[in-house]
């Protein structure tokens, strides 16, 4: 998903600063909340975050944490599919390219999902 913010933003150029950043403030956000729960429950935490919920609130995190995975795995292929697009010069409006772009998104996630089984 970087190339459709890199291409939206005011200033590009200032992009991999504020990407960078970024990535900074939330390592130490995820690292200070990492710190704090170990901190707190010591040899009890497991480091898969989601074994540590207990009961059946922790079957509906895996739940939705398996749903969120399944609903957010084509937004991650995406910036394959837009240069896939761009190399193969789809990015028209008319309703070909359209079908073209769509069917190359699906591929892209069917050989995925297969590759996964496989």
């Amino acid at each position: 998903a970087v190339m459709p913010i890199h291409e939206e933003m005011r200033e590009p150029d200032r992009f991999f600063q504020m990407m960078y950043t970024t990535y900074g403030l939330l390592s130490v956000v995820f690292v200070g909340f990492g710190v704090l729960v170990y901190a707190s429950f010591a040899e009890a935490t497991h480091s898969v975050i989601s074994l540590n919920v207990l009961g059946d609130m922790g079957i509906i995190v895996k739940i939705l944490l398996c749903l969120m995975l399944l609903c957010t795995f084509p937004l991650q292929l995406f910036p394959v599919s837009q240069i896939i697009d761009h190399m193969a010069n789809w990015q028209g409006d008319d309703e070909a390219s359209v079908r073209k772009s769509l069917l190359c998104r699906a591929s892209l996630v069917l050989g995925v999902v297969l590759v996964a089984v496989g």
